[in-house]
């Protein structure tokens, strides 16, 4: 154990590289669970927006849409 020096170093290294390693394959997957995360709050608005709309028109009520949804898509580059 007296002839080490120089391995800390190294296994600090390569332990430093392979945690970036792992943050880094990590944000793509965040990322898209965020993205989808909004997206489906949207889809739960308008969903519920459109049952209403549709429960006016039933009751004879006819209005038009105040309300307009963006769907985020995935990027591919």
């Amino acid at each position: 154990m007296r002839n080490c020096k120089g391995y800390v170093y190294l296994e600090l290294m390569a332990a430093f590289s392979v945690c970036i390693f792992l943050v880094l394959s990590i944000f793509p997957i965040l990322e898209k669970v965020m993205t989808d995360r909004k997206n489906m709050i949207m889809k739960t608005e308008a969903h519920h927006l459109l049952y209403e709309k549709l429960t006016a028109f039933m009751d004879g009520e006819q209005q038009g849409m105040e309300k307009e949804f963006m769907i985020q898509k995935k990027r591919t580059a």
